[in-house]
């Protein structure tokens, strides 16, 4: 077969419409003839047979993916067809809601369904295209912190969050992480890092914050905390109580970092202090490991030693939810809500009170100590026993 001919039959075939080729090309019952245009060999009918099978398998599998859903990143080419314009890149590569077929993947679509007690939130740490060292190394540093309720992507994603959010709501639903951490540099905007969460795997809260000093945890050579330590959360600062953006970033910092919720504290489990202040419009965070030292009573003395890393933050842009999106995202569902229980009331130092509701009680018959003084006289006998011989006669 020559590989020119072959060659300029492939990229004919390109240039023609499904329509035109089909009608272009005559095929006989032996398929060995073929004349788009001219005589070929048996080869290059066969390569043309295959490269219109080729063609059309794409053309039909774009149709079929193209018809998946209804938003996304992807666009359509076929316009003819009435597909939509935009599809959703989740739907696109197969997470769609659709019927396991193995025990294994019933289990997998079970622990991402919704819960009345919420899994722990996990939190996927992505670097840009363009990160530098520093960047990179907070993210690191942070993935450290997290551990093991976070996710590191270590590949570099060429997105912008507060231009086009489809690439976090793809990964989120991949991992299963309803926290995020963005990191980019560029000449506008260095050192960059985009915090923020989902709800029902879509962006909620998004907050945009400036590296203006780092110092990492490799250099501060001190001991640190074991991986999985649940962190003790100190916010310092008016302004996290009196301005609204400094508010939803310390509940942003609070779902982030505060780990699985427990029912017992154990004293020698109180190690990592992760330490935030608003102040003159810059965020200071530090993380300290905690020293329980002897103090020759039964409370120890404590001491905190700086374990890295450290960040002087500045606050660049935000993307909020509206408040009612906002309310519905902390909405508790009924099942979790305590019932009330009636009669019963609370007061300000935590007693319980409880109101009984009795029938009217009859004192006469009220049982009461024996005495000679208190013995019924025979007058009374007889006339409750007139009594009651009366109401047996009414009542037969």
């Amino acid at each position: 077969m020559g590989t020119r001919r072959s060659s300029w039959c492939w990229w004919n075939c390109q240039a023609l419409s499904i329509q035109t080729f089909c009608q272009n090309v005559k095929i006989n019952a032996s398929f060995w003839e073929l004349t788009p245009r001219g005589p070929f060999c048996k080869w290059t009918a066969l390569y043309l047979l295959e490269s219109m099978k080729t063609l059309l398998g794409l053309v039909l599998y774009l149709k079929n993916m193209l018809n998946m859903g209804p938003h996304g990143y992807l666009s359509t080419f076929l316009p003819s067809w009435g597909i939509p314009r935009r599809i959703t890149p989740i739907r696109a590569l197969g997470y769609t809601h659709r019927k396991p077929k193995t025990k294994r993947a019933k289990r997998f679509l079970e622990k991402r369904e919704p819960k009345l007690s919420e899994n722990i939130k996990n939190a996927m740490l992505i670097k840009g295209g363009n990160a530098n060292l520093t960047v990179t190394q907070v993210l690191r540093d942070v993935y450290a912190l997290k551990k093991p309720y976070g996710v590191l992507y270590k590949k570099k994603n060429i997105t912008r969050p507060f231009e086009d959010q489809t690439s976090l709501e793809f990964f989120s639903k991949k991992s299963d992480c309803s926290l995020f951490l963005f990191g980019s540099h560029n000449k506008k905007r260095p050192n960059n890092l985009v915090i923020g969460r989902m709800y029902d795997y879509h962006v909620l809260d998004m907050i945009e914050l400036g590296i203006e000093k780092f110092v990492s945890l490799k250099d501060i050579k001190n001991s640190k905390c074991p991986e999985g330590t649940k962190p003790m959360l100190i916010f310092a600062g008016n302004d996290f109580d009196v301005t609204e953006d400094y508010r939803r970033l310390k509940s942003l910092l609070i779902d982030f970092f505060r780990g699985p919720t427990v029912s017992n504290i154990r004293l020698a489990g109180l190690e990592c202090v992760l330490h935030f202040t608003a102040l003159n419009g810059k965020i200071y965070f530090r993380s300290y490991k905690l020293l329980l030292k002897k103090s020759g009573c039964r409370t120890p003395r404590i001491e905190l030693e700086e374990m890295g890393p450290s960040l002087d933050l500045v606050l660049r842009r935000t993307h909020l939810a509206s408040d009612d999106l906002y309310k519905l995202s902390m909405k508790m569902p009924k099942a979790l809500k305590p019932k009330k229980k009636k009669n019963i009331s609370h007061d300000t130092f935590g007693t319980t009170y409880g109101r009984i509701h009795m029938q009217k009680q009859d004192l006469s018959k009220l049982q009461t100590r024996k005495m000679k003084g208190l013995k019924k006289r025979t007058a009374e006998r007889i006339l409750e026993d007139q009594e009651k011989k009366s109401k047996r006669i009414k009542n037969n």
